[in-house]
């Protein structure tokens, strides 16, 4: 699985955005390794790794780091990367993925009007219809699934159990950061 996101983050000079420690994997990468996390299910990840750098042009007055990759591995050999290039200048925003399988593709983007999905398989491609896009919408299905709970009487899929184990890889990815992008496993973070 790979994530991209083109992003500018020029908006976060002088913001206390600028005070989190890697801002790019902590406050932004999160929503990646969430979802990463939710599409490959039940696998067990043996390791994270994570960088975080000043981009070439990236402000001088700015104080952090806008640009990342984060690795995670898998024990069954699959793998996730998310890259972030944080002082991107592009006239087509977006944040394409790709989950490569082992019977097609599915590819797709999200955000600033680049929303898409497509199936590959078997030689033919199919691209789906999407209603609405992930920002703002994507809050009404997390909302949604929340209420939904609450009227069954049941445990929501993105209940506080389910993202500290999200939380649990963004502070691996933040630790690997630290030390130079040494793999850390899930195990070094109490969750």
């Amino acid at each position: 699985m790979t994530h991209l996101y083109d992003h500018d983050f020029d908006w976060i000079v002088g913001t206390p955005f600028e005070e989190i420690p890697h801002f790019a994997i902590y406050d932004f990468s999160i929503h990646w390794i969430d979802i990463t996390r939710c599409w490959l299910g039940q696998k067990t990840v043996a390791t994270v790794r994570a960088v975080d750098y000043r981009t070439p042009n990236q402000p001088a007055a700015s104080k952090g780091r806008w640009g990342a990759w984060i690795a995670i591995d898998y024990t069954d050999g699959s793998n996730a990367v998310i890259r972030c290039v944080g002082s991107a200048v592009t006239q087509r925003p977006g944040n394409p993925f790709w989950i490569h399988g082992s019977e097609g593709t599915i590819r797709g983007s999200v955000r600033k009007g680049s929303d898409f999905v497509e199936l590959e398989r078997d030689g033919v491609c199919s691209r789906y219809q999407l209603a609405g896009g992930w920002f703002p919408d994507g809050f009404g299905g997390t909302m949604g699934e929340l209420l939904s709970a609450v009227a069954e009487d049941r445990e929501p899929s993105n209940s506080g159990r389910h993202n500290l184990l999200s939380l649990q890889l963004t502070l691996a990815a933040c630790k690997s950061a630290d030390e130079n992008g040494r793999a850390v496993t899930p195990g070094e973070i109490p969750c």
